[in-house]
């Protein structure tokens, strides 16, 4: 317990110890394991590094998987052209703006 936590208890015992229980529920809601080790991240390799680094050596076999990928299978050929499609969209539109006739006059005289 923290000072205001043991102040509140010595005002109203009631209180203090409510919110006490209230802290204790709240931080084994709060608990947290993403950064858990066990069977599922057995094995798993985080280097602290970018991700241009951490592919450094390895830029090549991935690039020749992502590539097989492509072509051997549907969900890997979706997945490229979702992305494909939010990261650049529909590319660049061309588009023509003229004048009105009416505001071009005098323009040919």
């Amino acid at each position: 317990m923290n000072w205001l936590d043991r102040a509140i208890v010595a005002v109203s015992p009631v209180r203090g110890l409510r919110r006490v229980q209230a802290k204790a529920r709240a931080s084994v809601v709060m608990n947290y394991d993403a950064a858990s080790k066990g069977r599922r991240t057995y094995g798993w390799k985080a280097p602290g590094t970018a991700a241009d680094s951490a592919a450094g050596a390895n830029r090549a076999r991935l690039r020749y998987l992502s590539r097989d990928m492509i072509r051997n299978r549907s969900l890997a050929v979706r997945g490229q052209a979702v992305i494909t499609g939010n990261v650049v969209g529909t590319g660049i539109m061309p588009s023509v703006q003229m004048p009105d006739d009416g505001d071009a006059t005098g323009a040919m005289e």
